[in-house]
């Protein structure tokens, strides 16, 4: 009869029946997620030659970063709005000021309309350009953003009045800072 400690030491070295069922998983989904060079890839009188499929989702990959935009979400009503770097996690804001500047290569994916439902915003854009162009164009829209009259138009906030929660700000309130 074995002892408690020789169970032990079989048990320890048998290999559970779940790691090698989950390897298996592992390498199954290996094999079906691998791209061959046949996929993409054919051959014409001896070189290989991009199939049509393939050239079109490189084209896309090419459009979506040469067709950017920065944007600036704006209040539509005059409220207060989430500010998760303001005191109170709140800050008013009037019609038409800015909320957010920001920039996307993938509009459709950007926001959904319930969000700006929600949160009574409008998505303006304010610029187009490729990737580079638009980053740029967004950090200097919110380097800027300090000294834009709606911002100066604030009071400082050594004359800040907790209950109008409305100061000037380095960055519009919807925004973390620069990236």
């Amino acid at each position: 009869m074995q002892t408690q400690l020789e169970e032990k030491q079989l048990l320890e070295h048998s290999p559970a029946p779940f790691k090698g069922f989950l390897l298996f998983v592992i390498l199954i989904g290996l094999f079906f997620s691998y791209k061959h060079f046949e996929d993409a890839f054919t051959e014409v009188e001896g070189e290989p030659v991009m199939k049509e499929g393939f050239k079109e989702k490189v084209r896309g990959k090419m459009r979506k970063y040469e067709d950017c935009e920065v944007y600036e979400l704006r209040a539509l009503t005059a409220g207060f709005y989430n500010c998760e770097l303001c005191e109170g996690k709140t800050f008013f804001l009037n019609t038409g000021e800015i909320y957010k500047i920001g920039e996307s290569c993938d509009k459709q994916r950007r926001y959904k309309t319930s969000y700006y439902d929600r949160m009574k915003l409008e998505y303006a854009v304010v610029f187009t350009g490729n990737t580079k162009e638009c980053k740029v164009e967004e950090a200097r829209r919110l380097g800027a953003y300090a000294t834009m009259n709606e911002n100066l138009s604030r009071p400082k906030k050594d004359f800040f009045s907790i209950e109008e929660k409305r100061y000037r700000l380095l960055f519009p309130p919807g925004n973390t800072g620069l990236k």
